[in-house]
């Protein structure tokens, strides 16, 4: 059975605040897996990862 699919948002914020990727997915009730392509821009450093707006982990760029 699968599970409900609703549309969210992942974004990666640096910890100055700037919100460096913003991209629509298609999540589902669970664990749910999401390849984000990064821009060759985006200096090194810590960034938060967020979907719908809450916190979901942080991401080391080096």
């Amino acid at each position: 059975m699968k599970g409900k699919q609703e549309a969210g948002v992942v974004e990666l914020v640096s910890l100055t605040g700037k919100k460096e990727i913003s991209e629509k997915v298609k999540l589902t009730d669970g664990a749910n897996r999401v390849e984000i392509q990064l821009s060759n821009n985006m200096l090194p450093g810590i960034y938060i990862v967020t979907v719908n707006g809450q916190k979901a982990g942080n991401l080391i760029k080096k």
